[in-house]
């Protein structure tokens, strides 16, 4: 359920870990689209999907975060509906049950009558996306209505995970690893998630953005400050809004510029209704965010002809490296592995689709993205159209 004509974001600042202030930033963002009840209908199922945490991440992020889930789930209920929760991380070898109970969503479900769904048992449906064929999880497929709820994540390529990224786990199991595969390179990533947005279009996309984040992992700009609620109909002009605020530029961001290349949302703040329910945050001061739009266009183009040439390597830091497994672990396509006579795991360039959750998860940090000399022109250039 896409407005087409002129989509609205709504932003609600969360200025307290409160579970009453979630609750009300949600129900403000809500309101504003028309509630709940203009989505949710006595007797409908309604699938969630959510944007599981990690093992590494932050605990207060993760209550927050499941805070978050609960109100809406007890949101739905309040208005007739049965709510199946069901999410297949991207790389991680933990049982989603062992996931549930981590992050308390076993109890929370068991105290509010939600349903957790075991994607990897559920089923899938074939649907068919250019040519390429992709299994998606029934449970979302089959679902009267379907409400996407990502986490703000910033990602180490300088970009972050939101709205769009978020439905790459509707691929259960080893399908997402098997697609990304077929496609290979870099942008695999992309094309799959903007595939999946067709397919799926959820109804409502409530994004939470976390109040701090690790900004000596991966340098994220975060915006806006202690938190936010956004809500939208359309989950491409929700990651515009939230890339704006980090100080991206939309065009820039690969996922997000292959859905709304795909017309699947509006990727222009121009031609969103963006309201702060809270006043508007305050600008972030980074050159990047200053930038003409024009300049980003330009910028986007050049980066579209030399793509196919950027190169991008995994560089291990021997000194702060402790052979924890964690980047192993979650790489599940065997990007990285471990090596029997050093400390530190091997890279291996032909199976990586650079998607660098090794980087985004490695508690040490010692995993850093090195750019070859293409793409370090590329980088070279992007500083230039900045300083112009």
């Amino acid at each position: 359920m896409i407005e087409n004509l002129c989509p609205s974001v709504t932003v609600a600042r969360i200025d307290s870990r409160d579970c009453r202030d979630i609750e009300s930033s949600l129900a403000a963002a809500i309101e504003d689209l028309g509630g709940f009840e203009r989505f949710v209908k006595p007797g409908m199922r309604v699938f969630l999907k959510p944007d599981l945490p990690a093992s590494e991440a932050p605990l207060h992020t993760v209550d927050d975060y499941m805070r978050l889930l609960t109100a809406v789930g007890q949101a739905i209920v309040a208005c007739g509906g049965e709510v199946l929760v069901g999410d297949s991380m991207l790389f991680s070898r933990e049982q989603i049950e062992r996931v549930w109970e981590r992050i308390g969503l076993t109890k929370v479900a068991r105290a509010n009558g939600f349903q957790p769904v075991n994607l990897e048992r559920a089923g899938t449906r074939p649907v068919i996306r250019k040519r390429r064929v992709y299994y998606i999880s029934r449970a979302a497929t089959e679902s009267d209505l379907v409400i996407n709820l990502p986490r703000m994540r910033s990602a180490p390529s300088g970009y972050f995970k939101g709205a769009v990224w978020n439905l790459i786990g509707l691929l259960p199991g080893n399908q997402k690893i098997k697609t990304l595969q077929s496609l290979g390179g870099p942008g695999s990533i992309a094309e799959v998630c903007a595939d999946i947005l067709s397919a799926v279009s959820p109804d409502v996309n409530i994004m939470f953005v976390p109040r701090d984040i690790d900004k000596r992992r991966n340098g994220c700009r975060m915006g806006p400050p202690g938190g936010a609620v956004l809500a939208s109909s359309d989950a491409v002009a929700l990651d515009t809004v939230v890339s704006e605020l980090t100080g991206y530029a939309p065009e820039s961001d690969p996922v997000l510029s292959a859905a709304a290349d795909a017309g699947l949302g509006i990727g222009r703040k121009e031609g969103i209704r963006v309201r702060y329910l809270t006043g508007e945050p305050e600008p972030i001061r980074d050159r990047a965010a200053m930038v003409p739009p024009t300049r980003h266009r330009l910028y986007g183009l050049a980066m579209g002809v030399i793509s196919s040439a950027l190169t991008a390597r995994i560089e291990v830091n021997r000194s702060r490296c402790s052979a924890c497994g964690v980047c192993v672990n979650n790489c599940y396509i065997n990007g990285l592995a471990e090596n029997s006579d050093r400390r530190e795991p091997i890279w291996r360039e032909s199976s990586c689709v650079h998607c660098w959750t090794c980087v985004e998860n490695c508690p040490q940090s010692a995993l850093e993205i090195r750019w070859g000399v293409l793409s370090g022109g590329a980088l070279r250039l992007w500083r230039k159209i900045c300083d112009a």
